[in-house]
């Protein structure tokens, strides 16, 4: 944590927050670079991009979380969107179904046959 504090100060010391002169006749808030703007969400959320060293249940990246929505993102992008939230809803719970099984090292096929079949291996 305290490594953590020195990247950002010297970041903040590298960085400066120098606004941008706003031009006359504009309204609304004065834009921030964009590099600035990243340092302040690392302060702002230091407790939870840290979690993960102090409660050991939390993965050190969120790759899994990712891999898991690239699926709906590909199908999105193939058909252009799903046509019912209903249909969004099955092909969430398939791809969850699917997920899961290959997490606990079954093979895709015997998992969807045993529950086509009425014996799901990953419901209560």
């Amino acid at each position: 944590k305290q490594r953590y504090a020195r990247i950002l100060a010297e970041a903040k010391s590298e960085h400066p927050h120098t606004p941008v002169r706003r031009k006359k006749g504009r309204r609304g808030r004065v834009a921030k670079p964009a590099v600035n703007n990243l340092i302040e969400r690392f302060e702002h959320h230091r407790e939870d991009i840290l979690r993960f060293i102090t409660d050991k249940a939390i993965p050190f990246t969120n790759n899994q979380g990712e891999r898991d929505l690239r699926m709906a993102k590909v199908q999105q992008k193939i058909s252009g969107t799903f046509r019912t939230w209903a249909g969004a809803r099955r092909f969430a719970r398939i791809r969850s179904y699917i997920s899961t099984s290959q997490k606990h090292a079954v093979s895709i096929y015997d998992a969807l046959f045993e529950a086509i079949q009425g014996r799901p291996m990953f419901c209560q």
